[in-house]
């Protein structure tokens, strides 16, 4: 009886179908697997916080996830802040040694400790404020990766802005 059913045509159509299926589902992994080895660049964004201290300064904490299969080195972290239709740009840190994060990890990247940051009407901006309407830039070798804090940030119009320059720099008054 097992036999005609392994025998029978309708057997050998299913078993066919179904092989091919798992090929395709194995291309499809493989395929997946070489965009997030080779070319994906995505990191996620986890959450900040504001450190505070008299004695050492204030610092930003960027808490990022890398969402790829390989290592991505941080050179400099950096937020473009949109205010009205114009982009300013806060340096929150340069690293000498790049910061390295693993593959499917979670890195907390530290700020250079600072004193205050001048906004654009010379007032002092709130170290807490610094995410709100803005965009994450992460320097990655000659790629700049960028992170969005939250669904609605102005990715699009802080990538155009910063890749013809059109935005001010805004003083980071550094704790020494």
């Amino acid at each position: 009886m097992i036999t005609k059913i392994i025998l029978s045509e309708g057997f050998s159509v299913f078993a066919s179908v179904f092989g091919l299926l798992g090929d395709l589902a194995l291309l499809g992994l493989t395929i997946y697997t070489l965009h997030l080895t080779a070319f994906s660049r995505k990191l996620e964004w986890v959450s900040n916080w504001f450190n505070g201290s008299s004695f050492f300064g204030n610092r930003i904490d960027v808490i990022l996830m890398n969402k790829t299969l390989h290592a991505i080195p941080i050179q400099s972290l950096f937020v473009l802040k949109k205010h009205g239709e114009h982009f300013y740009y806060i340096c929150l840190g340069k690293y000498d040694d790049p910061l390295i994060i693993e593959s499917w990890r979670v890195l907390r990247i530290a700020s250079e400790p600072f004193t205050n940051i001048i906004s654009w009407d010379g007032e002092e901006l709130e170290p807490y404020d610094v995410t709100d309407d803005a965009v994450i830039g992460v320097e990655a070798g000659n790629k700049t990766i960028w992170v969005k804090p939250y669904r609605k940030a102005p990715l699009k119009e802080a990538k155009k802005a910063y890749r013809e320059h059109r935005f001010s720099i805004l003083t980071v008054n550094r704790y020494t």
